[in-house]
């Protein structure tokens, strides 16, 4: 009975052996694969696109826009244009740490609006403030583009690359505030990373639930605009099943008109009185 069990484990110990090794291969082969995937998404040249889908529509209607991504090698153009927001106002915009825009059933107090604490709730924090430096999340010193008189603005900036990887690898020296740096394992790809854009202006009437964030006042950091980056395996403007990317926003029916509800809160012209006149039509003499 000793011989046959000692027989028997000499038998499948062996196959133990070598199914545990292909396990473990199998294992590390996946784990090489995935990481080379990783590499390849960092490092593919290209446009990158995220369309802009208005939020709170009823404030401002709708805004057409969009953000632009040109990877070559270390070099990242960003360009962003919007259309139709509220004139001469100051946009703070940035690549957050999520996946998708919010939505109306991401408004927790019920007030019909998003505001910035519920946005982030969605998106996360920032990860990439686009502004005046995209190299580090300080060197930009938060200088965001100023729309002009129509609510048109341009933004566009040179980066490196590696120089954004290693910044968001640094420390976190204020975990306190809107910004954050990546995990220590976790990897910068631009794909699928949501782009938030915020700001109306100072004369915007605003509901009082609509919160501000740290020193920023709520009109300052009310959300406007969401994105979701994509690859294009094409160029913009070029024929793409009739579809071109471009300054476009996710028109919703109803959506290209401000809300009238408030159209009572809104200061009204106040009419002029005309001179009462003769009816030779000479001012009456006194």
């Amino acid at each position: 009975m000793r011989t046959f069990k000692h027989s028997l484990f000499v038998f499948i110990f062996p196959i133990f052996l070598i199914s545990s090794c292909l396990l473990v291969t199998e294992k590390k082969d996946k784990t090489k694969h995935e990481a080379a995937v990783v590499r390849i998404e960092l490092n593919e040249d290209g446009l990158y696109l995220a369309k802009f889908s208005t939020l709170n529509s009823q404030i401002n209607g709708t805004i057409p826009g969009s953000l632009t991504f040109s990877l070559n090698g270390d070099k990242l153009l960003t360009f962003i244009r919007l259309f139709a927001g509220k004139p001469s106002t100051w946009h703070q915009q940035g690549v957050y740490q999520g996946k998708r825009c919010p939505t109306l059933e991401d408004d927790l107090n019920l007030d019909g609006f998003i505001d910035i604490e519920e946005a982030m709730n969605v998106t996360g924090k920032m990860i990439i403030p686009l502004d005046a430096n995209l190299d580090s999340q300080e060197a930009g010193e938060n200088f965001y583009p100023i729309s002009d008189n129509s609510g048109y603005y341009h933004y566009e900036r040179l980066a490196s690359l590696k120089r954004i990887q290693k910044d968001l690898k640094n420390e976190d020296l204020d975990q306190t505030d809107h910004i954050v740096k990546l995990n220590p394992n976790e990897e910068l790809i631009l794909a699928g990373r949501v782009v938030l854009i915020l700001g109306v202006s100072e004369d915007t009437l605003l509901p009082e639930t609509i919160v501000g964030l740290g020193k920023r006042k709520p009109y300052q950091v009310f959300p406007i605009t969401c994105g979701i980056i994509q690859k294009l395996s094409t160029t913009p403007g070029t024929p793409n099943g009739d579809v071109i990317p471009g300054p476009v926003a996710e028109i919703e029916e109803g959506q290209d008109h401000p809300d009238s509800t408030y159209d009572d809160l809104r200061p009204h012209p106040i009419p002029i009185p005309v001179p009462e006149e003769e009816e030779d039509g000479g001012p009456e003499e006194t």
